[in-house]
């Protein structure tokens, strides 16, 4: 999946370019020459300006290219992926608004018809049809999410537990007897309880974050935030 969306790829130039942005600062400090030295010159601009070109200098521009094509990747196989969720989320919406077309007709028709001028009847089939269809869009939607954050609890439990307790085997802080094997009945059973805590706790927030964390995604709510209205527009 990560060789698919590309982000091996983007991992892989990215550590090359810091490399030679690491070697474009040694550059820059090296070249580097004392305010007091510059007379009327701006000494900020013109500083500014001797890093970018050294930066130019320093960078491998194949590098760059491949890193923002494998960046590209991975935005068209998000995108890609959430536009295939809307469409299933309003596939089954639609069909779930017909199966109870009819008895909201039975039950909407007279309190339309009694609400509505004789004038205006012809439109109470078109009010009811997509009435009951938005309705099934909105609870297809809801479920998509539930069926997502359960996904999500699921896979960032195994995540946790698995690198959790590598990383506490390093810092020899977990004894050897206690290590779970990944796949063992007892490494699923306390993935299992992980997840579903996470699960529980999204549900009971309605899938949003507390303030502190929410402060701290903002950047992350905003991405979210385009990604959808991109998925759901254009």
């Amino acid at each position: 999946m990560e060789q698919l969306s590309g982000l091996s790829e983007v991992f892989s130039n990215l550590c090359s370019d810091e490399r030679c942005r690491q070697a474009g600062v040694e550059a820059a400090l090296k070249d580097d020459v004392p305010r007091e030295d510059r007379g009327a010159q701006s000494w900020t601009k013109d500083k500014a300006v001797r890093v970018l070109r050294i930066f130019l200098k320093t960078l491998d521009p194949k590098e760059v290219q491949k890193a923002l094509e494998g960046l590209y990747q991975v935005v068209l196989s998000v995108v890609a992926t959430l536009r295939l969720r809307f469409a299933a989320a309003v596939t089954l919406g639609c069909a779930v608004g017909d199966i109870f077309r009819k008895a909201a007709e039975l039950v909407a028709r007279p309190r339309l018809e009694e609400a509505l001028a004789p004038d205006y009847h012809k439109w109470i089939d078109t009010l009811i049809e997509y009435g009951c269809k938005a309705s099934g869009i909105m609870l297809a939607w809801m479920l998509e999410r539930v069926i997502g954050a359960l996904h999500c609890s699921l896979r960032g439990a195994q995540l946790l537990v698995k690198h959790g307790q590598e990383a506490a085997n390093r810092a020899n802080l977990l004894p050897q007897h206690l290590k779970l094997a990944e796949g063992s009945p007892t490494f699923t059973a306390v993935v299992g309880a992980v997840a579903a805590v996470g699960f529980i706790n999204q549900v009971a927030t309605s899938f949003s974050l507390p303030a502190p964390l929410a402060l701290f995604l903002l950047p992350l709510s905003l991405v979210e935030w385009t990604l959808t209205l991109f998925v759901g527009w254009v």
